[in-house]
């Protein structure tokens, strides 16, 4: 858990400090750079919570859609993990295969947004100039 945050907390550091520049700037979905930091350190928080109650199914319901979005996969696949996801928190009692359902579409959706974070990162908006001037 604390790993997983670590690793995410360099991309999300960078997304809070252009977040910071572009703040006071008319840039269309400049909100996005603080809202996906939020949503996934939530996740991460659910994702390796030790037992799950129904109510933090309420707490990152609302969040999973955009999780999901974020990642690169086909709209199928993001379809497919939103309702087995559901199928899971509505199995009663839970059983090992809707827990091991969970998990493995927890891990997949975090594969995802590393995977996009991490390209995102890269992109020429998020390197400062002050890093530039020191390559040359």
């Amino acid at each position: 858990h604390l790993a997983t945050l670590c690793y995410c907390g360099k991309y999300w550091w960078q997304y809070f400090s252009v977040y910071k520049k572009l703040a006071n700037v008319d840039v269309p979905h400049c909100e996005q750079l603080l809202v996906l930091p939020l949503f996934m350190c939530n996740f991460v928080g659910v994702m390796f919570a030790r037992s799950l109650h129904y109510q933090f199914y309420v707490w990152y319901y609302h969040t999973l859609h955009y999780l999901v979005w974020t990642t690169g996969y086909p709209v199928k696949n993001r379809l497919l993990l939103l309702g087995v996801i559901e199928m899971c928190w509505n199995t009663f009692p839970s059983t090992v295969a809707s827990s091991g359902a969970l998990h493995v579409c927890h891990f997949i959706i975090l594969v995802g947004l590393l995977s996009q974070v991490s390209k995102s990162c890269d992109m020429t908006i998020f390197t400062s100039r002050s890093k530039d001037e020191k390559t040359k």
